[in-house]
């Protein structure tokens, strides 16, 4: 036992130790970069593109540093941390600090929250398809598209691109603070399609608890984004922007809370009469399948949860800004 408590004592250390140097070299590291663009901005120029293979190195350094962090507190398997990588060169590198903190706020925060929920998410672990150890395809369902509106935003330099970036990533962290606020404190779930009740990590499950957990993600990357917002009054967004992001990110996370009650392929266990995500239950015994569309499994509604994330921002701020 004093052996356990000394190593997750050093996993805690490495953790906060890591984050303290992120933090201090990411945001010493992009000063300068938003200096330059707040210099450039009226005039136009591509102050973006100024040094960006200088930024790309420092941001291959950021990446792996979170990478292997991330494996060795078992946040991460192989291929998710080779999936955070490649995902952190385009955060770091091109998006600078406005995009990193937010999407750092979600890994790492999101991450801890699964890892305290993992005990009770182990009760009913045979229902999902994913544990609380991320692959790539959990990693690029989640960051994917927020990477995408990144590159975007790069090469058009469009500011309507950060709002949808934190629309992406506001999306993503609500469901995950949703279904891991859910799982830890989450009582009589019940489906999101009839309301009536369904077993605890059922797809399409919803709690009082759990949609207080996808309020609060979504409302802290809306604020982390306000306060590293770049520089300028084409990014400049007050309590309109943020309880914009908010509403779409919970909004976008009962969306996926839909497609998970209704297109994602759902099975039964043969051996049990489980109803489950995965393919093998029961020690390798495979399953029916029993609902849903073959294809779309949970990394599937992930994605789609964050592109309903930069829609639903979009639509939003079409009405409350006609110009965009």
């Amino acid at each position: 036992m004093d052996l356990l408590r000394t190593a997750r004592y050093h996993d805690w250390l490495i953790i906060s130790g890591s984050l303290v140097v992120l933090t201090v070299v990411t945001a010493a590291f992009h000063a300068s970069s938003l200096l330059s663009f707040a210099a450039f901005a009226d005039s136009g120029g591509p102050a973006r593109w100024s040094g960006l293979p200088a930024r790309l190195l420092i941001g291959s350094l950021l990446s792996l540093l979170v990478a292997v962090v991330s494996y060795r507190l078992r946040f991460l398997d192989s291929s998710g941390s080779v999936a955070t990588f490649v995902l952190g060169v385009i955060i770091f590198g091109i998006g600078g600090w406005p995009f990193s903190a937010p999407m750092l706020s979600f890994f790492f925060l999101s991450s801890v929250l699964s890892k305290v929920a993992e005990r009770r998410r182990r009760e009913i672990s045979s229902l999902f398809e994913k544990s609380s150890r991320r692959d790539a395809g959990q990693v690029l369902a989640n960051g994917g598209i927020a990477a995408i509106a990144i590159l975007i935003w790069h090469v058009t330099g469009a500011p309507l691109w950060y709002m949808l970036f934190l629309g992406a990533v506001a999306a993503v962290t609500a469901d995950t603070w949703a279904t891991e606020v859910g799982i830890l404190l989450g009582r009589n779930p019940r489906s999101v399609i009839n309301w009536l009740p369904v077993p605890a990590g059922t797809s399409g499950g919803i709690t009082v608890a759990g949609v207080a957990g996808s309020v609060a993600g979504a409302f802290m990357i809306a604020v982390a984004g306000w306060l590293v917002r770049m520089p300028g009054p084409a990014y400049s967004f007050g309590i309109k922007g943020i309880v914009c992001l908010t509403v779409s990110g919970v909004f976008a996370q009962v969306l996926d809370s839909v497609l998970g009650a209704t297109i994602q392929a759902q099975h039964v266990c043969p051996v049990c009469g489980r109803h489950t995500e995965r393919r093998l239950h029961c020690g390798g015994v495979a399953t029916r399948f029993h609902s849903g569309l073959r294809w779309v499994n949970n990394d599937v509604v992930n994605a789609l949860c964050a592109l309903g994330g930069v829609v639903i921002v979009f639509g939003v701020l079409r009405l409350v800004d006609g110009r965009i």
